[in-house]
């Protein structure tokens, strides 16, 4: 097949993709970029010995493991697209010999000093809010933070959770997780749950054609990328470590509750995890704790000395 042909079916696949209104563009263009990059980088895109060729010569760059799982799935996308479309019948990828296993790094949690300080600066914030403007924005961050770290939720749940979501009765929050799949999250700590009512007041006051819970100045839902800035800027008056991000109040929420005795399935469920396997990366961070405590209890440590 000549360039252009194999130019124009990239294009094709590119126009199929963003008919999907469920796929985001940027993701969209991801494809597209990786799709693009193996077609003028493969030397043969329809003999599984040049697709395999081009993959490990991607290893022997050094790319990523993050990339090339990336790039595999696209290149996948486009080969199913052709098999849909009658260009081909069977899908390279699916046969080469070469596989690509994403490296599980350990999650970075956050001090627990560190917690207390930014629960502290949130708290004064409060208090020395001088205008109405201002301590609605403060309350809004007490409780949206304080909630982060009660409950472990990602933030972009947190970013959609409405008013209809909240059960102040029973403490719970209905989150619409990854792969709209739901669960139900109970807020154990009071005084967090002190933070969303107030909050929750102030809100209630503001009538919008939307209901998200968490608005910024603009009246708008809280993005995800607000939420992120915020907390930076947190981070920065505090001169806490700048590489800390809203994500590692999660992993510091799982951490802890591990930790303490909690069970891998019960956190499963409350991190919203589809497979345990994700969840199971913390009991390697729990090393820390397994060795404190048999440093301190183990019968063994002790039997020779005197």
């Amino acid at each position: 097949m000549n360039t252009n042909k194999l130019h124009d079916l990239t294009l094709k696949f590119y126009a199929s993709l963003r008919s999907n209104p469920k796929v985001k563009e940027t993701t969209i263009k991801s494809y597209y970029y990786d799709v693009n990059h193996f077609v003028n980088g493969c030397l043969n895109v329809f003999k599984k010995e040049e697709v395999e060729a081009y993959f490990i010569s991607l290893i022997d760059q050094k790319y990523h493991t993050s990339s090339l799982l990336r790039k595999k799935v696209s290149i996948k996308l486009f080969y199913d697209y052709l098999i849909e479309t009658k260009v081909i019948k069977v899908n390279p990828i699916t046969i080469i010999k070469f596989d690509v296993k994403k490296e599980k790094s350990l999650p970075k949690v956050v001090p627990i000093n560190n917690i207390r300080k930014i629960l502290r600066y949130l708290m004064n914030s409060v208090s020395e809010s001088k205008s109405k403007q201002i301590y609605f924005r403060n309350v809004r961050n007490l409780a949206l933070f304080d909630l982060l770290i009660t409950t472990g939720i990602r933030i972009s749940e947190a970013s959609n959770i409405t008013l209809t979501d909240i059960e102040l009765s029973e403490r719970t929050i209905l989150i619409n997780g990854k792969g709209n799949k739901q669960r139900i999250i109970y807020i154990s700590s009071y005084e967090c749950f002190i933070h969303l009512k107030t909050y929750l007041t102030l809100r209630l006051n503001i009538n919008l054609s939307h209901n998200y819970l968490f608005i910024n100045r603009g009246y708008n839902k809280l993005s995800v990328h607000t939420i992120d800035s915020v907390f930076r800027k947190i981070i920065k008056t505090l001169k806490l470590n700048k590489t800390i991000t809203p994500h590692h109040l999660r992993h510091t929420f799982a951490t802890e509750l591990l930790s303490a005795g909690g069970d891998l399935r019960t956190l499963q469920e409350l991190l919203g995890h589809a497979s345990i396997s994700t969840t199971e990366i913390y009991t390697h961070v729990d090393i820390k704790q397994k060795k404190k405590i048999l440093n301190k209890y183990n019968y063994r440590n002790k039997l020779l000395s005197k």
